[in-house]
């Protein structure tokens, strides 16, 4: 019986993953005879049978060809979120951010600029392997220092230890960073083609309650939300930042997160 249940689930999976594989033919098909928005609709078909960077990266093509500019954005990053060291995709997304409307700097400081290059080397699982070499090298030090009876040994071993051992908290910081990015997803893509944002969370009523404009592909940071109710209706908003100089408040609606 468990010989059947198992033959059984191989065959499931077997057909699931072909499925997935023939719609991402037929997305592909598509898009090469210039179809982009039947290739759009297939390869978000194939994202409900699993993501990758290169899906979010084609589905990115695929919007951006159809002239949806804030998808094709939030595809390029998403696509770079499973893997910064995506080098199509950041290109990509910088051409494309070169030929939106709003030009918003970056509110990220020094620090985060350069964690962020570093990051972008490799993808997560380049820098698992990176932290386990590392690991094993620092193991493999430490029993030379200990064991070992050549003094020119022992001096290689424990600062080559000290050298490791940073390596291995350096790397294991990456990975924590690279954790809290995918999980807290505090950034998102304007989808709307022009949104008038608010000084408070509801509909500006008038000019003076209007703080500015974005357009479509705007990059923002969430930084609070609320839930406004409304006689039956609820409707959820959120306080961004645009940039280091604009905040205000936008519908959920309005924008996706990355």
């Amino acid at each position: 019986m468990k010989k059947y249940i198992l033959l059984f689930l191989l065959m499931f999976f077997a057909l699931d993953s072909f499925s997935a594989e023939n719609v991402i033919a037929d997305a592909e098909k598509a898009y090469n005879a210039d179809q982009f928005r039947d290739a759009a609709k297939l390869y978000e078909q194939a994202k409900e049978e699993g993501v990758s960077t290169e899906l979010y990266y084609n589905l990115g093509n695929a919007y951006y060809k159809s002239g949806e500019m804030g998808k094709a954005v939030l595809n390029y990053e998403r696509a770079l979120l499973l893997d910064p060291s995506n080098s199509d995709a950041k290109y990509n997304l910088d051409f494309v951010n070169s030929k939106l409307v709003d030009k918003l700097e970056s509110d990220e400081n020094i620090i985060d600029s350069f964690v962020h290059s570093i990051v972008s080397i490799t993808n997560p699982n380049g820098w698992a392997v990176i932290a386990i070499v590392t690991f094993i090298l620092l193991l493999i030090s430490a029993a030379v220092y200990i064991f070992c009876g050549d003094v020119l040994l022992k001096k290689i071993g424990f600062f080559g230890g000290i050298i490791l051992l940073l390596l291995v908290v350096f790397t294991n910081l990456i990975a924590i960073t690279e954790s809290r990015n995918f999980s807290n997803r505090e950034y998102a893509v304007v989808t709307d083609d022009i949104v008038i944002l608010s000084t408070s969370p509801r509909v500006p009523k008038s000019k003076t309650e209007e703080a500015f404009l974005l357009h479509e592909g705007a990059k923002v940071k969430i930084v609070d939300s609320v839930q406004v109710k409304i006689d039956t209706t609820s409707v959820m908003w959120f306080d961004v930042k645009a940039d280091r100089t604009h905040r205000a408040w936008m519908k959920k609606s309005q924008l996706e997160r990355i």
